[in-house]
């Protein structure tokens, strides 16, 4: 299964924090991604991962995303 890569506005959703905290804990090397052309991309089952980690349960995803992924 391809990994899916978010931008900035779409990790932020995912994670359910504002544009700038993510920005802030991108900086401080909090959570992983990598510049391309200038813009921030995430991956998603990396950003799972990390989450899973720090609180031992998944994300919880709100209803509209679930029935995108569908």
């Amino acid at each position: 299964m391809m990994d899916e890569i978010l931008d900035i506005r779409q990790a932020a959703g995912y994670l359910q924090i504002k544009e700038r905290t993510l920005y802030r804990l991108v900086g401080e090397g909090a959570i992983p991604g990598i510049k391309v052309g200038g813009q921030w991309r995430f991956s998603k089952n990396c950003l799972e991962e990390m989450f899973l980690k720090v609180t031992g349960k998944p994300p919880k995803i709100k209803e509209h995303e679930a029935a995108v992924a569908e």
